[in-house]
């Protein structure tokens, strides 16, 4: 999952992807909005198990 944030007139936003589709989508939707330092990082779902 990716968390993404940005600054709208003002406010800090922030919008969750499940895909690099989905965050690639929504990173240029914003910026096509006027939205101003989008950042995105990865976050690992707490329901993920890891194989060992």
């Amino acid at each position: 999952m990716y968390i993404i944030t940005a600054v709208y007139k003002g406010k800090r936003i922030t919008r969750k992807a499940y895909s690099d589709f989905q965050a690639f989508t929504i990173i240029n939707l914003l910026a096509r909005e006027g939205c101003t330092d989008i950042g995105k990082r990865e976050e690992r779902s707490r329901n993920c198990k890891t194989a060992d």
